[in-house]
C-alpha cells in the first residue's frame, strides 16, 4: 500500500472520528439530531470518496466502511445518553436519512471521476464536492427560497429562527431520487469508460441543467418565482412595487400599496439614496404556506440582490418597513449580495433596526435602555465581530446592534453610517475605534433617563437564544406534534407529548400546552395545582406573565376567584407592556361582572367573546383597553367590522397611555380597511395627546402615513 493510499485511508477514517467527538463538546451538535447529522454529511461525502479511491481489498474495505458509518452514531448516541441528558429520539434517523447517503454520493462520485479519468482523481473528486455545495448558493442567489435540497449534505432549512426541522417525506423522496439519479449517472458512466470523456461530460451537464432548472422545482424540492405566482394570484402594481398576495387577504389592496410606497420614500429621504428601484413584494397567507414555498415560517426575509421581499399576512405591517430597509441599502452595500461589509449581521441588520426604530410599537432606545439597565446587555464591540450577533438572543442582538447605529445616524451623518455600512471600517469612517464610540452610545442612552421597568425588561429579553437552549430541535418538534394533536382535539395525546417534552427539558410551551390539554381534559384543579407550582421556575424568564393569566382563569374555575383577583392586581402593578395590561383590565372588568361572565367568556368561541366584549361599550373609563382586542376580531370580518363602527364613533378618549394605544390601534385598523378621515381622526389625536417619549417617534410615522395617503388621493 503506496503512502498516498495511506493518506488517503486515514483521513477517511479518522475525519469522521475525530469530528464526531469535536462536534460533543458544542451546542446543538452535542445531540444525535440534524445538526449533527448534518455536518457529519459532509465528512462522509469526503471518506465515501477516499474509501473508493484508495482501491482496498473487498475485506478491507467493509471492515474501514463498517467503522466509518457506526463510529461516529455510537459516539453521538453515548454522548447524547450520558451527557446532553437530552432523549434519544427520533430525530436520531437524521443520521440515516443525511449521513450515510453522503457516503454513498461519494462513494458513487469517485467511480463517476475514476471512470472517465485515471489523474488527479483525488482534486478533482475534491473539487465535485465544491460544485455541489456552491449548487445550493447558486439557487439560493437566483431563486427566492432559503431552503435547500442537496445531494450532498441533503436538506438545510436557511434561518435560525425555525426550531422544528424534521425528516419529511419530501426529504426522504429527494435522497432517494437523487440516489437514483447518481446511479444512473454512474452507469452512464461505465459505458464512457474506456472512451472519450467529452461526450459524457456534455450529457452530465445536460443532466444537470435539467435537475436543477426543471426537475427540482416540479418536485418541490426547489421553489422558482413562477411557483410563488402561482399561488399569490393576486398581482398589485405601483411606481416602486410589484406586490403578490392572497386574493383573500383581509388588508384594503389601496392602503396595502400605499403602506409600500410611504415605506419606500421614507427610506429614500432618510438614506439619501438616489437610485429608483423596483422592488417584488411577496405576502404569503399564513406561515405554513410561508414555510412550504418559501422555506422559513417565522422569519421575514429581503434579498437584496433581487429586489424581493418575503412576508406573510400576519406580520408584514411590523416588518415591511425594516425588510424594504435591507432592499434599499443596497444602492451603497457590496456585491454580489449588495449588503453589508463581510456579511456583518450587525450592519446588516442594525441599520434596519436604527432606521425602522419601532420594536413592539416603542423607540429602540427605551428598550434598549431596558436591556442595559437589568443586565440584559451585551458589549457592543463583541456584537460586531464574529458570529457574537447570533449567539445572543435575536431582541437583544436586534435592539443593541439598532440602537448604536441609531446614535451613529443622529451623531456623524447618514454619509458616514453609508461609508461604514461598504467598508465595515468604524476607525477609518469615524476616526475613533468601536470602543470609544461604544462609551459615547453608552453615555447617550444613560442621560436619556427613561423610566425604567423592570418587568417590561424581563418580558422582553427573560428568554435563551437557541443555542443555550436545551434540546431545541425536540422540544420544538414534539410540541409541534402535540399541538397538532390538540387542533384535532385528542387531549390525552397531547398531554401525553407535552409531559414527555416538559419532563425532559422544562420549556415553558411544553408546560403551557400541559395546562390547556389537562382543561380540555377538565383536570381543572390538578391544572391549577401545577400551575402555582411552577411560578418560581418562570418567576425570573418571559413567561410569567402568560403563566399568571392562566392561573387567573384557573382559579376562577376552581372558584378561587378571591386569588384570581389578587393575580390580576399583581398583572396590573407589574404593568409589564400595554397589551398585557390590557389583557389583565379585561379580566378584571370580566371578573367584576361574576363568575360566570368570567368563565362564560373564557369557554366561548370567538364571536361570542366579541359580543361579551361589546357590552362594555359604556365603560368609558376602561372600554379602551378592550379596543385592541375588538380590532383583532373584526379585522377578517365584515359583519364585525360594521358592528364596530358603530361602537367606535361614540368614543371617548382621554390622554392616558391605555387610549393613546388605542388611537393609534383605531388608526391604523381605519387604515388597513382604508378609511382615511377617520384613521387620520385617530393619528392626530395620538399626535396631539400622546405624553410618552417612548411611543411619540413611532405616532409621528403613523401620523405622516395617514396624511401621506389622503394628500395621494387629492
Amino acid at each position: 500500500m503506496s503512502l498516498k493510499i495511506k493518506i488517503q485511508l486515514f483521513i477517511a477514517l479518522f475525519l469522521p472520528f475525530i469530528i464526531s467527538i469535536f462536534l460533543q463538546f458544542l451546542p446543538l451538535t452535542n445531540t444525535t439530531g440534524f445538526e449533527f447529522s448534518f455536518i457529519l454529511s459532509l465528512m462522509f461525502f469526503i471518506s465515501g470518496g477516499l474509501i473508493f479511491l484508495s482501491k482496498l481489498k473487498s475485506k478491507v474495505k467493509f471492515i474501514a466502511v463498517s467503522l466509518i458509518l457506526v463510529l461516529p452514531l455510537i459516539i453521538s448516541l453515548i454522548s447524547n445518553f450520558f451527557i446532553s441528558d437530552c432523549p434519544i429520539s427520533i430525530d436520531a434517523l437524521f443520521y440515516f436519512v443525511l449521513s450515510i447517503p453522503a457516503f454513498i454520493v461519494g462513494y458513487f462520485s469517485a467511480r463517476i471521476i475514476n471512470n472517465i479519468q485515471k489523474k488527479y482523481c483525488v482534486i478533482t473528486f475534491l473539487s465535485l464536492l465544491i460544485v455541489f455545495l456552491l449548487g445550493s448558493l447558486f439557487e439560493f442567489y437566483i431563486r427566492p427560497q432559503v431552503y435547500f435540497f442537496n445531494i450532498v449534505f441533503g436538506y438545510l432549512p436557511g434561518t435560525i429562527y425555525d426550531e422544528n426541522i424534521s425528516i419529511t417525506p419530501a426529504l426522504i423522496i429527494y435522497r432517494i431520487s437523487s440516489l437514483l439519479l447518481l446511479y444512473f449517472v454512474l452507469k452512464l458512466s461505465d459505458s464512457f469508460r474506456y472512451k472519450k470523456p467529452y461526450n459524457f461530460i456534455f450529457i452530465l451537464i445536460a443532466v444537470s441543467v435539467i435537475w436543477l432548472f426543471y426537475l427540482k422545482p416540479i418536485f418541490g424540492f426547489s421553489t422558482s418565482e413562477e411557483k410563488i405566482k402561482s399561488e399569490l394570484t393576486l398581482e398589485l402594481l405601483t411606481d416602486h412595487f410589484k406586490i403578490y398576495t392572497d386574493p383573500n387577504i383581509a388588508y384594503d389592496t389601496t392602503s396595502l400599496k400605499n403602506l409600500h410606497e410611504f415605506y419606500y420614500s421614507v427610506n429614500k429621504s432618510n438614506l439619501n439614496l438616489k437610485d429608483e428601484k423596483v422592488i417584488t413584494s411577496f405576502i404569503f397567507k399564513n406561515n405554513d404556506q410561508k414555510k412550504r414555498l418559501f422555506g422559513s415560517a417565522n422569519a421575514d426575509v429581503a434579498k437584496p440582490w433581487l429586489n424581493q421581499i418575503y412576508l406573510d399576512e400576519s406580520s408584514f405591517t411590523n416588518t415591511l418597513k425594516h425588510e424594504l430597509l435591507h432592499i434599499q441599502a443596497g444602492e451603497f452595500g457590496n456585491p454580489p449580495f449588495e449588503v453589508a461589509a463581510g456579511l456583518n449581521p450587525s450592519l446588516i441588520e442594525g441599520l434596519a433596526v436604527a432606521l425602522e426604530n419601532n420594536f413592539d410599537n416603542t423607540e429602540i432606545d427605551y428598550v434598549t435602555n431596558l436591556a442595559l439597565q437589568n443586565g440584559y446587555g451585551e458589549k457592543i464591540s463583541s456584537l460586531f465581530k464574529g458570529i457574537s450577533f447570533f449567539s445572543s438572543l435575536p431582541s437583544t442582538a436586534y435592539l443593541l446592534s439598532g440602537s448604536f447605529m441609531k446614535f451613529l445616524y443622529n451623531e456623524y451623518g447618514v454619509d458616514k453610517i453609508k461609508n461604514l455600512y461598504s467598508t465595515g471600517d468604524f476607525e477609518n469612517t469615524y476616526g475613533k475605534q468601536i470602543d470609544e464610540l461604544e462609551k459615547e452610545f453608552l453615555k447617550f442612552i444613560d442621560n436619556k433617563e427613561f423610566e425604567n421597568n423592570p418587568e417590561t425588561a424581563k418580558l422582553y429579553f427573560g428568554r435563551q437564544p437557541l443555542i443555550k437552549k436545551k434540546c431545541p430541535r425536540f422540544a420544538a418538534r414534539v410540541e409541534n406534534e402535540a399541538w397538532k394533536d390538540f387542533r384535532n382535539e385528542d387531549y390525552k395525546s397531547s398531554l401525553e407529548k407535552f409531559s414527555f417534552v416538559h419532563n425532559s427539558v422544562g420549556t415553558y410551551s411544553s408546560f403551557n400546552g400541559i395546562i390547556w390539554s389537562k382543561i380540555r381534559l377538565t383536570q381543572y384543579l390538578k391544572a391549577y395545582e401545577i400551575a402555582v407550582e411552577k411560578v418560581p421556575t418562570f418567576k425570573n424568564t418571559s413567561y410569567f406573565y402568560n403563566l399568571n393569566f392562566r392561573i387567573t382563569e384557573l382559579a376562577v374555575i376552581n372558584n378561587d376567584s378571591a386569588y384570581a383577583a389578587d393575580v390580576i392586581d399583581s398583572l396590573l402593578f407589574w404593568n409589564s407592556s400595554v397589551r398585557y395590561y390590557n389583557e389583565a383590565v379585561i379580566n378584571k372588568l370580566l371578573l367584576q361582572e361574576g363568575t360566570e361572565l368570567f368563565l362564560n367568556f373564557f369557554f366561548a368561541e370567538a364571536n361570542s367573546k366579541f359580543e361579551m366584549l361589546l357590552n362594555f361599550k359604556e365603560n368609558d373609563k376602561y372600554f379602551p383597553s378592550f379596543i385592541p382586542r375588538l380590532i383583532d376580531y373584526a379585522m377578517t370580518d365584515r359583519e364585525k367590522q360594521k358592528q364596530v363602527a358603530e361602537v367606535f364613533k361614540e368614543l371617548n378618549l382621554s390622554s392616558d397611555r391605555e387610549n393613546i394605544y388605542a388611537a393609534h390601534k383605531l388608526s391604523h385598523y381605519y387604515f388597513s380597511i382604508n378609511q382615511l378621515e377617520n384613521a387620520l381622526k385617530y393619528a392626530e389625536f395620538a399626535w396631539n395627546n400622546n405624553k410618552a417619549v417612548e411611543y411619540q417617534s413611532i405616532i409621528n410615522e403613523n401620523y405622516s402615513l395617514i396624511t401621506w395617503a389622503i394628500d395621494k388621493e387629492k
